[in-house]
């Protein structure tokens, strides 16, 4: 008897060890996630090995409970209405939309949690327009004007003799990077609509104009669930997506590329930069930055300028902030955030991308961050 009490006393010893260490680490991991105000070296950004893919396990995808909450603030009511309204905003090039997208998409886990997020969106549309349908048509109607409203060339639905609906939605130029993208336009239909016949309608996308189509075409039926059932593969969805991105990168003139609504973008953006998943995005966005960096130096060379030229591109056209080159010693790059990106969690994705696309692949980057009127500056120089 006196033995077990002995050999439970040294259990608890070692349990409360075992929570000082873990608490200890998790600090340290947490102090080290933070951009500090003072310079300090960064770690050499992390390379996917060739054959492999952004290592996130499943169950560590919050669940879409959880990412519906994240959505349910006075700022995306805000934004709705402004979109509903046709408020002046600015507009967001679609390659920040096309990468949203396709991180959003990357594992099942984080499909289901796109589709819920767009569920919640597509509810508060729904409450948006003030109206009382009397039919599924008038519905459908205020449904395709905020699609056309986000940005889309076009939206439309045709309901058949059983029931039974389809929805379109058109871009202005689909990127074919071989995957269907939309389960976050699935999820506000599936809301919208849920919303305003009192009956759960499960939205899937059958076709994608980033999946070798003309349009994107999606149904509705009234099942349990949403299943995430399309086969993904990470790595090559990423190594498409930079290619793609430099595509539009090699061109000159991008003022007839596709624009979007700032205040989507916005809502997008909230999903893929949650902190519960954040570590997977940056390395997944570091992986796009390593391909668009080796694509632009076996143009350029080593040439700081043109290098310098194309950095500056690159983080203007996905939104990530705005990139300048200083006549400075020590901090000759400078990243700047208007007040809507002023987020820690969008500036640690724009230092990914960044630190991704160095030619200087063995180099740290240090970085001093500055906060005047709610707006962030970041200055970086390679050590």
């Amino acid at each position: 008897m006196a033995s077990s009490k002995k050999s439970g006393k040294k259990d608890k010893v070692r349990k409360s060890k075992a929570r000082r260490k873990a608490s200890s680490a998790a600090r340290k991991i947490h102090a080290n996630s933070k951009i500090t105000h003072a310079p300090k070296k960064r770690q050499n950004p992390k390379k996917l090995a060739s054959g492999s893919t952004p290592k996130k396990a499943l169950h560590q995808i919050p669940s879409a409970a959880a990412s519906t909450t994240n959505t349910q603030n006075g700022l995306t009511d805000i934004m709705i209405n402004n979109i509903i309204k046709s408020v002046p905003e600015a507009q967001v090039d679609r390659n920040a939309i096309l990468l949203n997208h396709v991180l959003m998409n990357l594992t099942k886990g984080m499909r289901r949690v796109s589709y819920h997020s767009g569920f919640a969106i597509g509810v508060k549309v729904s409450g948006g327009y003030g109206s009382i349908y009397k039919d599924k048509h008038a519905a459908l109607s205020d449904l395709t004007d905020f699609i056309e409203k986000i940005g889309y060339a076009s939206a439309s639905h045709e309901i058949y003799r059983d029931g039974k609906i389809s929805f379109f939605i058109r871009s202005n130029k689909g990127q074919n990077i071989g995957m269907n993208l939309h389960s976050f336009e699935a999820g506000i239909i599936s809301g919208f609509l849920t919303a305003i016949t009192g009956v759960y309608s499960k939205v899937s996308e059958q076709r994608c104009q980033n999946n070798d189509s003309d349009l994107c075409v999606f149904t509705v039926s009234n099942t349990a669930d949403y299943e995430a059932d399309l086969p993904i593969e990470p790595k090559g969805l990423l190594e498409r997506l930079a290619s793609s991105l430099y595509s539009d990168l090699s061109r000159n003139d991008l003022s007839n590329s596709a624009k979007f609504s700032e205040s989507y973008y916005y809502m997008l953006n909230k999903v893929v930069s949650d902190k519960a998943y954040l570590e997977y995005m940056k390395d997944s966005v570091r992986y796009v930055g390593g391909i668009l960096g080796d694509k632009i130096l076996s143009v350029y060379g080593r040439d700081d300028k043109s290098y310098g030229k194309c950095l500056q591109s690159s983080v203007k056209l996905l939104n990530l902030g705005k990139l300048s080159i200083k006549n400075s010693k020590n901090y000759p790059v400078e990243l700047s955030f208007d007040t809507i990106n002023s987020r820690q969690e969008l500036i640690e994705i724009s230092l990914a991308l960044i630190s991704g696309m160095s030619p200087d692949r063995d180099s740290t980057i240090e970085a001093v961050q500055e906060i005047k009127g709610g707006t962030y500056t970041i200055r970086l120089n390679k050590k």
